[in-house]
């Protein structure tokens, strides 16, 4: 192990890092940037001018230094061409580094711009600029570039720091490529912030070096080098027990992995790290594609597979012990077992993010760890396991989204039958627990809603025009009813824009809610204010069509829907064909969505069965 103390450019200059595919995609999110662009920010402060930040520990595995290949300096001194950087894989450490490296090249565009818009500082800046780019990637070595990761993502982080290419939202196709192209956009922005701070452009061009200079050498790190995957493990353990912030399904591998290398040696131990290497190569690919987060999912995995059933999902801490408990004591097929069964969870979760109508019923988490119970139930057939999820929808569109509860409601109820569905149930004392049939499934999920969730009651709540903050829920309504009058074939594309945006600006409401001086009928205020929240009055457009449509005459209204092509929607289609847009059309409408939800979230009908082989 040699820990090395250095500033960021000294890191730079000294290191070429390899980000491998069993390590986490790019996860960092705005609130994580902003929380660093504000120490850079404060040490940019007159009166913060002599201190430095210290950022993190960085860990790799680096290749044992030999015959003083190594020197002190830190650089590799075993290559034909002298001193150069030393190649690692960072186990530790990646997403600030990421982060840091992206910011950098944000710098090294804008100073290229500023060169260019201002020839008299040309040599100074574009000096710097020059410099960057040879950090950042190396012409004489095929464009190597400073920072490679191993990742379905990884073309689009070496574009941005050869080419400054940013990623596109067209080509942007998981979580990790939009919080990629989110960090891009963000850093320049926040570089054209400082340089812009002072609104004199030339005071910009000093803002922006002292930025460069701030980033370089007042951001310290320490650097340790590891020359195995058992120190690797035990040391990023130990980072974590000193109090340091680590993502716990990053702290659960850690732990996993450690226990592995102390359960073989030699070549044995090689091929038994490569094989689990693998296997979390495929967690978080999973995870990198939807926004599935990482702490649900060991949580969702800990509380699934420990025997038992479980009033509330466990914390965290609780999950990592148990995972431990459970391969320390299994030995080698435990071991594979917790982590085959992580992708497993990963998997469903990812069902879960993949769809924008079952992220709309899962707005709470027992209803998730339910639905992920019964995805891994090993008693059914996956048509009925279809059947059943039907059920799980039915039962907690009810509960969440009709009746409008919060997540303090069925906590327990949900997690103990996750753990049931999941576990099964034993006929006797002493004997095997059977996975439980599809009837038993939809018996016990409809005793969940019980009377007090039962359909009739649950759409009480349609007519009573109060949307405010349920605009979720309003659009999933809305969409059912949508596929309902499209006979399930609806306009993808559309809907794909609708889900993309706020619920809350595609919401239309087809009598405004401030009329025109051309709006008729009109009605005294306070039928009015009524009649704007009536569900018959609510319908969904892509944001850009709704601004235009606004608070139009009806006749107008039509006009617009059909121009910008909103009657492919044929719930829009269905208002269109209305000659005037009165109180007797809204009650209509009103009457045939409230029908038609009695039907779609009423329980599935019979009592299903078992398919016969």
């Amino acid at each position: 192990m040699r820990p090395h103390y250095w500033s960021l450019g000294e890191l730079l200059r000294k290191r070429v890092f390899e980000i491998p595919e069993y390590q986490r995609t790019y996860s960092w999110t705005e609130r994580q940037r902003d929380d660093l662009f504000g120490d850079i920010e404060r040490l940019l402060r007159p009166e913060e001018a002599k201190r430095s930040h210290f950022m993190a520990t960085i860990a790799c595995l680096a290749p044992p230094a030999t015959d003083g290949a190594e020197e002190a300096d830190g650089f590799d001194r075993s290559r034909e061409e002298g001193a150069s950087r030393l190649d690692v894989t960072v186990v530790d450490g990646q997403q600030r580094l990421t982060s840091l490296v992206i910011l950098l090249k944000a710098i090294e565009k804008k100073l290229r711009q500023l060169a260019r818009e201002a020839p008299a500082d040309t040599n100074e800046l574009a000096d710097a600029a020059s410099r960057l780019a040879v950090l950042l990637y190396d012409e004489d070595l095929g464009r190597e570039v400073l920072l490679q990761a191993n990742h379905e993502n990884s073309a689009h982080l070496r574009n941005y720091l050869c080419d400054g290419r940013i990623l596109s939202e067209k080509d942007a196709a998981t979580s990790a490529d939009w919080n990629l192209r989110d960090a891009c956009l963000k850093s320049e922005g926040f570089v054209d912030r400082i340089a812009n701070d002072s609104g004199v452009p030339s005071a910009g061009h000093g803002q922006l070096l002292r930025l460069l200079a701030t980033v370089e050498d007042r951001l310290r790190f320490i650097c340790i080098d590891l020359d195995d995957h058992a120190t690797v493990y035990r040391v990023f353990e130990t980072i974590n027990s000193r109090g340091l912030v680590v993502d716990a399904l990053d702290k659960s591998k850690s732990i996993l992995m450690g226990i592995a290398t102390s359960q073989a040696t030699g070549r044995d131990a090689e091929r038994m790290v490569a094989e689990l290497h693998k296997i979390w190569t495929t967690i978080y690919r999973t995870i990198g594609v939807s926004e599935v987060n990482g702490e649900e999912l060991l949580r969702f995995a800990a509380t699934l597979i420990e025997p038992g059933e479980h009033s509330r999902v466990l914390t965290a801490a609780d999950s990592i012990e148990v995972l431990r408990r459970i391969c320390s004591e299994g030995g080698r097929g435990s071991l594979f077992r917790v982590t085959n069964f992580l992708v497993d969870v990963a998997k469903a979760l990812r069902d879960i993010a993949r769809s924008p109508a079952t992220r709309a019923v899962a707005r709470v988490s027992q209803a998730r760890l339910l639905y992920v119970g019964i995805s891994l139930s090993r008693g059914l057939t996956p048509d009925e396991r279809s059947l059943a999820l039907e059920q799980w929808e039915r039962v907690t569109f009810r509960i969440f989204g009709l009746c409008r509860k919060d997540a303090r409601t069925k906590r327990g109820d949900y997690t103990r039958l996750a753990c049931r569905i999941y576990h099964g149930t034993a006929s006797a004392k002493g004997a095997p627990a059977l996975p439980p049939s599809l009837a038993e499934i939809c018996g016990q999920l409809r005793s969940l809603a019980g009377d007090e969730y039962a359909i009739e009651k649950a759409v009480v709540s349609l007519v009573k025009p109060d949307w405010y903050d349920w605009e979720g829920t309003l659009r999933y309504i809305l969409f059912r009813y949508e596929e309902h009058l499209a006979g399930g074939d609806v306009n993808r594309d559309t809907w794909n824009v609708i889900w993309r945006e706020s619920a809350s600006k595609t919401i239309e409401h087809v009598f405004p809610q401030t009329p025109s001086a051309g709006w008729t009928p009109r009605y005294d205020p306070a039928e009015e204010k009524s009649l704007i929240s009536r569900l018959g009055n609510l319908a969904i457009l892509p944001q850009a069509i709704n601004s235009a449509a606004s608070n139009q005459p009806f006749t107008k209204k039509k006009e617009i829907y059909e121009e910008k092509g909103a009657l492919g929607l044929r719930h829009i289609k269905d208002i269109c064909k209305k000659a005037e847009w009165r109180r007797e059309e809204i009650a209509e409408r009103e009457e045939l969505i409230v029908s038609f939800a009695k039907s779609r979230w009423a329980d599935l009908p019979g009592e299903p069965t078992r398919e016969q082989p």
